[in-house]
């Protein structure tokens, strides 16, 4: 028998969850695999002090971690080098994966996260509006996602737009879903996440199905999925320079946008549909229980 778990990083969870865990541990002989969908468990254990070593306890009561790919991987093998981390990236299911409206009014550029916030990179890419519409004042932002006070100070937010004179280049759409959704990724040109974490990004997948080229930063799992020149572009965390040169060259380059994001949707229907993904987690299984 197999039991199946997702584990967080989030010390409450991980409490949580270990209950579980332990009680599994303690009254079956069942293998226990647990899947870990974020990016960056090597900071929090790391930042956990003196409870990593209950992590750890935990981690060793695993028979296997499934994770979003092979950057992710290397952190639990640094952590429990004796149990068996493997990786299974995520798909997204076929109904998403849609013919791309190729009618487009300006160059649009994308900025879709379900909560803003700084370790989005949110700050990073509005520092980089004024910047880039100086070269190209056919760039138009669009943010999509909400905005709570706690997380970014909206007078703060409107303090900038109005001091650099950038409200027609920005539109805070809210946060969107289904066909409204899907609409957003359809009317853009290019998508950007630079965020300073991520496991693989949901938001990634589904911009590479409707065609678009991204630009992200080397984080998480990302740097496996995005090729430099084949699917996008990366850079590191905070480079806000980089940011704007990249959004400014592909705002020029029109002929190479289309070509990356031909690419970038073929790739995902080939690889990352919620299908590929079943079969991966399959292909995990089987693995476990050849171990038996």
């Amino acid at each position: 028998d197999i039991v199946f778990a997702y584990i967080n990083q989030n010390r409450w969870a991980i409490l949580r969850d270990s209950i579980f865990i332990l009680i599994v541990r303690f009254t079956t002989r069942a293998k226990i695999v647990c899947r870990y969908s974020a990016g960056g468990f090597s900071d929090f254990y790391n930042n956990s002090g003196i409870f990593k070593i209950y992590i750890k306890k935990i981690l060793l009561r695993l028979d296997m971690i499934i994770t979003e790919g092979q950057i992710i991987n290397e952190q639990f093998k640094s952590i429990v080098s004796s149990v068996d981390v493997v990786s299974a990236h995520i798909g997204i299911p076929s109904n998403n994966v849609k013919i791309v409206n190729k009618n487009k009014t300006g160059f649009q550029v994308l900025y879709i996260i379900g909560q803003h916030r700084k370790e989005k990179g949110f700050w990073d890419l509005l520092y980089c509006i004024p910047k880039v519409i100086s070269r190209n004042p056919n760039v138009i932002f669009n943010f999509v996602g909400d905005i709570n006070d706690r997380l970014i100070s909206k007078k703060n937010v409107q303090r900038f737009i109005k001091r650099h004179n950038i409200e027609e280049f920005i539109d805070f759409q809210g946060v969107k879903y289904g066909d409204e959704k899907d609409l957003c990724y359809q009317s853009s040109s290019i998508m950007t996440l630079p965020s300073y974490t991520e496991g693989l990004p949901l938001s990634i997948l589904e911009g590479m199905s409707f065609g678009l080229p991204i630009v992200a930063t080397r984080v998480g799992v990302i740097p496996e999925i995005i090729k430099e020149e084949v699917n996008g572009y990366l850079l590191n965390p905070g480079d806000r320079k980089k940011l704007i040169e990249l959004i400014s060259f592909l705002s020029m380059n029109h002929d190479l946008v289309e070509k990356i994001g031909n690419n970038n949707r073929e790739y995902v229907l080939k690889s990352f549909t919620m299908q590929d993904f079943c079969r991966r987690l399959e292909a995990c299984f089987d693995l476990i229980e050849l171990e038996n």
